[in-house]
């Protein structure tokens, strides 16, 4: 059996990851179906003119990552994919927790974590669109720089010093289209570096972005400190990432605790890992301010600091940032360039203004209020409903809430009774020590849901698990 594998020897990525990755596209699509026989390792490499050592270490990959079997003496076989690690599904209850789109069937969805859509000033937004169509240079309307638009930069170098007490200067930051855009980008610049740790339970995008890169992922799992450190690899014979939430753990919503975010940097360090820390919703932090960030506590430029304004503000922006240290900056321009360019500059301009004006941080407050109100009223709402059997797990932090349930039944049995009332609920794996005896937790996403709507969608989901 042939299979067409381009090779690309220009690429950044080595040979074997490129082989990995088209393989676990044929699997995917079902080209290559279970139990399919991949094509001998010599006679594999003298069709793509590479070393044996180059498809057997392919193969070796691929098995570590279980979508195919390879005992020495024989042929690998491809395996039956169902759950991750995968590039072609995540486990049912990661990926039921973050839809890719709320399911019109129903009323209420608690899966969608998003912000409050409707109170998202579109007049406000739209004159800072066209004052600062008017106002760009000439020159500004060109390719711009794929770092992004450095008034921008420069704004937010301020605004993360006054908010995070993060010192970053303006070259450090680079403008994208969110944290999915700025993970992509920091993997295409980093193909060396192919074992990426994960909180579990985690993202189910995540998951499937680092399965799609063909990241072997090291899924490890969180406690009330967040990521347990000690669980890590220990070597560095491998080059690594770490991906955290700390500021509020997605899903349970964990605070990574101050010897916790040590232990981490440290573990980095001696392993020559790189850590990504996505600080997605630490603006609406209800209990006081937001933790500080890692990136500012770290001393040795391993941590690149990621934040969004897809919470902040609205999805539909897609803007967001990330700040690199000095070394990975030309690396990460040399990707961005082919990305996007920089992306769309007057976007980008209206941000700049917004924020140096004092609109974005006046709107921040306001949606904190509106948001910390309809937290309280769900807790409270909970308790009301619920009694003892419910408890509110994770910190009082951003838009979405895990509620640990004790009940008869079922986590999914609950889910599937609540969609049949016209409720969305997206059971969550449990986290080490977050839940208690026959407890079950669920994700309650409630930003873009009114206080009217949450009352209603409690009493239906009491009804479920009645």
């Amino acid at each position: 059996m042939e299979l067409h594998v381009p090779i690309d020897r220009s690429s950044g990525a080595t040979l074997p990851h490129q082989i990995g990755r088209a393989l676990i596209e044929m699997i995917c699509s079902g080209m290559l179906p279970p139990g399919t026989r991949l094509p001998a390792s010599r006679a594999f490499a003298d069709q793509l003119g590479v070393a044996r050592l180059t498809v057997v270490e392919a193969y070796q990959w691929l098995a570590d990552q279980g979508f195919v079997a390879a005992r020495r003496g024989s042929r690998a076989v491809v395996q039956e994919v169902g759950i991750l690690p995968s590039a072609c599904a995540a486990p049912a209850e990661e990926a039921a927790a973050v839809p890719e789109k709320s399911s019109p069937a129903f009323l209420i969805d608690f899966r969608a974590v998003r912000p409050d859509l409707r109170a998202f000033p579109r007049r406000r937004w739209g004159a800072a669109l066209a004052a600062a169509s008017r106002d760009l240079a000439p020159e500004d309307l060109d390719y711009g720089d794929p770092l992004g638009h450095m008034p921008l930069r420069e704004a937010l170098s301020s605004y993360l010093r006054r908010s995070r007490g993060l010192t970053v200067p303006a070259r450090n930051i680079v403008v994208t289209s969110g944290s999915g855009q700025s993970l992509d980008v920091m993997l295409r610049a980093l193909p060396e570096h192919r074992e990426v740790a994960l909180e579990m339970p985690g993202h189910a995008i995540i998951l499937k972005l680092m399965a799609l890169h063909g990241s072997r992922m090291i899924q490890t799992p969180v406690d009330r400190d967040g990521i347990r450190a000690d669980l890590l690899p220990a070597d560095s014979r491998s080059k690594r990432i770490v991906l955290v939430t700390p500021s509020h753990q997605f899903p349970i919503g964990a605070r990574m605790s101050l010897a916790r975010r040590r232990a981490l940097i440290a573990w980095a360090s001696r392993t020559d890992a790189l850590i990504f820390e996505d600080d997605y919703d630490s603006e609406f932090a209800y209990d006081g301010r937001p933790l500080i960030p890692l990136a500012s506590i770290d001393r040795t430029g391993r941590v690149v600091y990621m934040g969004t304004f897809s919470k902040t503000l609205v999805p539909g922006l897609r803007l967001g940032f990330m700040v690199v240290p000095d070394w990975l900056r030309d690396r990460v321009a040399a990707v961005k360039l082919w990305c996007d360019y920089g992306g769309g500059i007057v976007p980008q301009a209206a941000l700049a203004r917004w924020i140096d004006d004092g609109s974005f941080e006046r709107h921040l407050q306001r949606m904190r209020s509106r948001y910390r109100e309809r937290y309280r009223g769900l807790v409270a709402e909970v308790g009301s409903v619920f009694g003892d059997r419910a408890r509110i797990i994770g910190a009082p932090v951003g838009m979405h809430a895990a509620i640990a349930l004790k009940s008869t039944r079922t986590a999914e049995e609950i889910a599937d009774r609540a969609a049949g009332l016209g409720v969305g609920l997206a059971p969550l794996a449990p986290a080490a020590g977050m839940l208690e005896a026959g407890e079950s937790a669920f994700l309650i996403g409630f930003g873009n849901l009114n206080e009217d709507e949450i009352m209603r969608g409690l009493a239906l989901f009491a009804e479920a698990a009645a």
